[in-house]
């Protein structure tokens, strides 16, 4: 799917003491660490930690000692439509979501 589609989900392993950042989140961001550790905002950060950022481009994770896994999930505009109800593929995502956290 273009990067401009829909709401995307991106996992990046990076080796030790590398900066990664992906482009600005108009509508919103989950950055999940999921393995390893990152460096964020000054502090390191392990699994489950995580930050939201949106709007302007946010500072780059930096991984730690021994890399990291993050999971980058991105919002599209319906994230301004008020959250996630109802059933089907949006719950299941959330859930999904939910327990990588």
């Amino acid at each position: 799917m273009p990067p401009d589609y829909g709401p995307a989900a991106v996992v990046v392993r990076a080796p030790a003491h590398a900066a990664f950042a992906m482009p600005a989140a108009e509508f919103g961001r989950y950055e999940v660490v999921l393995d390893g550790s990152v460096i964020m905002d000054g502090q390191e950060i392990g699994p489950p930690g995580f930050r939201y950022v949106r709007g302007e481009q946010a500072e780059p994770l930096v991984t730690g000692d021994n890399g990291a896994s993050v999971a980058f999930l991105t919002f599209d505009r319906d994230a301004l439509e008020g959250g996630i109800m109802g059933e089907g593929l949006a719950v299941e995502a959330a859930e999904a979501m939910a327990r990588a956290i």
